[in-house]
């Protein structure tokens, strides 16, 4: 598998009034070309700062990053790196800049200086990806949250990216958004093999990608497959983080003498273990 993003030794630390803080501690790791990626950790942990080196709005004290192999230091490469990898943050508000729906899709190719048939060809094919056509000549402001969201990632679509980092999308919408946020981001990874990088505080989000990594304190303290961390109920609760009501249920129910296999986090694997 080819590395999209890799980070060696990257440390980060922010100045504050009382000094500073070490926000990431020589953290190594790699994304891959295809790979949908759960973040998950503890407020503070350093999750946002994180996925804000892969975007190159922060650069490493210490260390290397680098996006399909350009360095996030040089000032030359940052244009690049963020038409590869788009950053959707938590509220669409702080992303969303034009008076309709298509002017703001169209935003980030017209300023990639491409021609105009090329980008109205982007902002048709993006909209339609996000299942927005039909708010094409909408004002953005009149949206829900959840078809804002749709819009601010079909404007990184527009731009050709082939990485999606997501900053807690789901976090401010309500169950319908979430639901149709979830949807749009599993068909893009599954359909169109869109490499994603997922911050959530959802155990039910983060069980939906191929691998989670797991962050305390600046470090990256582990990272497997969803069965394997969200089914580890007592390091879970180590971490500062609620494990799947169903790892807690088939935990309990082995405490009581009934021999269930692990790494169970669904409800219709646990109903499978007990039938059988």
């Amino acid at each position: 598998m080819t590395a999209i993003l890799t980070a060696e030794g990257l440390t980060y630390n922010y100045e504050t009034s009382s000094g500073f803080v070490e926000a990431l501690k020589g953290i190594d790791l790699s994304v891959f070309k295809g790979e949908h990626v759960a973040v998950i950790g503890s407020n503070g942990s350093g999750k946002s700062t994180l996925l804000k080196h892969f975007n190159a709005l922060l650069v490493p004290k210490q260390g290397i990053v680098r996006v399909k192999g350009l360095d996030t230091h040089k000032n030359s490469n940052i244009a690049r790196i963020r038409q590869i990898c788009g950053m959707v943050f938590q509220n669409p508000d702080n992303q969303i800049v034009a008076t309709t729906v298509e002017e703001d899709v169209a935003f980030g190719p017209e300023n990639l200086a491409l021609p105009s048939t090329e980008i109205k060809k982007r902002v048709i094919e993006a909209m339609e990806t996000t299942d927005i056509n039909f708010l094409a000549a909408s004002p953005p402001h009149n949206l829900s949250g959840g078809q804002k969201q749709r819009v601010a990632i079909a404007g990184v679509l527009a731009m050709g990216s082939e990485c999606l980092l997501l900053d807690e999308p789901t976090s401010l919408l309500d169950p319908r958004g979430k639901e149709d946020t979830m949807n749009l981001i599993k068909n893009l990874h599954k359909n169109a093999g869109i490499t994603i990088m997922h911050i959530t505080q959802s155990m039910e989000e983060a069980a939906l990608a191929d691998r989670i990594i797991v962050m305390n304190s600046g470090k990256v303290i582990y990272t497997g497959k969803p069965d394997e961390v969200l089914s580890k109920v007592e390091k879970m609760k180590e971490w500062h983080l609620e494990a799947p009501a169903m790892a807690v249920l088939a935990e309990k129910i082995r405490e009581a003498g009934v021999n269930l296999p692990s790494g169970i986090i669904h409800m219709d694997e646990l109903v499978e273990s007990l039938c059988s």
